[in-house]
């Protein structure tokens, strides 16, 4: 079994994005922040607003706190994998 474990705010916000098999244009359609936007919070650690961290949630449909814990630094690129034994 392959788990991905995020490791910063990106990382979480591309997981949760992928899960639900949005693309970054869908997201950015959903939640009315751009694609751009969403690359760089994903790709280069841009820490978002907290307005543009609620706008990302709501169209998630996850909290605030679930999509961006507060104990991941914003980051990015960098979902750790871990290999499980079935």
């Amino acid at each position: 079994m392959i788990t991905f474990v995020p490791t910063s705010w990106g990382d979480s916000l591309r997981l949760a994005r992928l899960q639900r098999s949005i693309s970054q244009v869908k997201l950015s359609q959903l939640s009315g922040v751009s694609s751009w936007t969403i690359h760089q919070i994903e790709r280069k650690g841009v820490a978002p607003s907290e307005r543009t961290k609620a706008k990302l949630a709501r169209a998630l449909s996850v909290s605030v706190s679930d999509l961006f814990p507060s104990n991941l630094p914003p980051g990015g690129d960098s979902l750790e994998v871990v290999v499980t034994a079935m």
